[in-house]
């Protein structure tokens, strides 16, 4: 397992992305407003937490308007699943105490201190109160604490047992049909590809003869051959995904990627000789985002998610974009 570090390194994650000294002179940090967007339980968030989380991903990238909105609504959802897996946490009695909280907000205020400018400035720049701030640094140290806990070496193990060739270096050959799609969800052409695909396993065409006869991607010329993949980075993540659990001369079900509609067949595995231990890290971030999903969709059920329309967010039913704009 990793070693204990000690949680006041959030306050240095956090002075590094969001404050710098205060230059001789210069005014304090204005005052961003306090704009609740969403709410979990009754507990708010606000939008300054969520242009923060923007700021260290994005920085100071030009954005179209709609993308920008998006990318805030994708952030509000994370906020909105911290504070779900936060409830569970302390439903649990797995949060940390209070005066661990209160230990790291004293080493703010003296990190702060020394940059010329007080926990109150700091607040304000972010646009956030104190009880946002300890809601955030209670929920970084315990979720920390319990995946310290949790994520052991044996849960890291059966992760790969479950699914060696995603891990150990594997490489297939695969060769694929691409139709393209008629509208976003592949519409009619996953029915189309339904059909080629019962065609070839009734034996009434050849996986090559439907290459040539329906397939539109480059590869066309080459039977649909793609040569050897592996299972991260060469391929988009729908595709790989199910070719990884395909056996020699199966055929996929349809897949739709952003390229289109896909068969694919799995010509050849080449097993790989990679044991857990050469891809723990891998393994241990698979198991963390596994456990926070985990955890988040089964809270999401139970608890009054409220949004102000201040800010964008996704429909929780639809999903579509909402826009203040738009409200």
């Amino acid at each position: 397992m990793l070693p204990h570090r000690p949680f006041s390194i959030f306050m240095f994650v956090i002075l590094a992305c969001c404050v710098r000294p205060v230059a001789a002179g210069e005014k304090p940090p204005s005052e961003v407003a306090l704009v609740e967007i969403a709410s979990v339980d009754g507990l708010p968030i606000y939008q300054g937490e969520i242009d923060q989380e923007m700021a260290k991903i994005v920085g100071n990238k030009n954005l179209a308007a709609t993308d920008r909105a998006r990318l805030l609504a994708h952030f509000l959802d994370q906020w909105i699943d911290r504070r779900l897996v936060l409830k569970y946490l302390e439903r649990k009695g797995e949060t940390i105490s209070k005066q661990l909280v209160d230990a790291e907000i004293d080493v703010l205020k003296t990190r702060l201190e020394q940059r010329k400018t007080s926990l109150k400035d700091y607040l304000q720049k972010r646009g956030i109160t104190e009880k946002a701030l300890r809601t955030d640094l209670t929920w970084r140290m315990s979720w920390k604490r319990y995946i310290d806990r949790n994520v052991t070496d044996k849960v890291l193990q059966s992760v790969f047992d479950k699914h060696p060739r995603r891990y150990d270096g594997t490489q297939l050959r695969v060769r694929h049909i691409l139709l393209p799609t008629e509208d976003s969800d592949g519409g009619p052409s996953i029915a189309k590809a339904g059909d080629i695909r019962r065609e070839i396993l009734d034996g009434k065409i050849s996986f090559a003869d439907a290459v040539a006869k329906y397939s539109t991607g480059p590869s066309k010329k080459d039977d649909g051959d793609l040569g050897l993949i592996t299972r991260h980075g060469e391929m988009v993540e729908p595709f790989a995904a199910v070719a990884f659990e395909l056996d020699e001369t199966e055929i996929s079900e349809p897949v739709v990627t952003r390229f289109g509609v896909h068969l694919i067949q799995c010509v050849e595995v080449k097993p790989g000789g990679k044991k857990w231990t050469d891809v723990a890290d891998q393994l241990r971030g698979v198991a963390i985002q596994k456990a926070f999903r985990h955890i988040a969709s089964g809270q999401r059920r139970k608890a009054r998610i409220e949004f102000t329309g201040a800010g964008p967010y996704f429909d929780p039913d639809s999903r579509d974009l909402i826009t203040p704009a738009a409200n």
